[in-house]
């Protein structure tokens, strides 16, 4: 079962990386989902809201799975986030520069859906990489 929810979070990445993302929400994700993220917390809306704003603001960009451990039903992946800067973010214009930060999801299952995910990134890595911090 552990490798089974590890590759369950792998598939996520792989479909948010190929923008395939719905396709794989209704099947996964628990109709009471708890949802916390960067500026955002909720359920399986808000998750796929903030799915989509990186996209759009990221247009193209990849997360690359650098570890996974399981903990009974927790899977915690450590990743690499990477793209460019291309659309709104937190009221800053598009600046067209790259950048590469770190990030952590913690997914918790029940059986095979997902029950709650908690995502976060290296937050002021992001905006200094990309000219934004003071």
């Amino acid at each position: 079962m552990q490798d089974q929810r590890k590759q369950i979070v792998r598939d996520l990445f792989a479909a948010f990386n190929a923008n395939q993302i719905e396709d794989l929400v209704g099947r996964l994700l628990a109709e009471d989902l708890a949802y916390r993220g960067p500026g955002r917390a909720g359920g399986a809306d808000a998750w796929l809201t903030a799915w989509r704003e990186t996209q759009v603001t990221f247009p193209g960009s990849q997360f690359e799975i650098t570890t996974q451990t399981v903990d009974g039903d927790t899977v915690t992946s450590e990743f690499t986030f990477s793209g460019t800067h291309q659309g709104n973010l937190a009221g800053f214009e598009p600046t067209g520069k790259s950048f590469q930060v770190s990030g952590q999801s913690v997914t918790v299952f029940n059986g095979e859906q997902i029950v709650a995910i908690e995502e976060s990134i290296d937050g002021a890595a992001l905006f200094s990489q990309l000219g934004l911090s003071p």
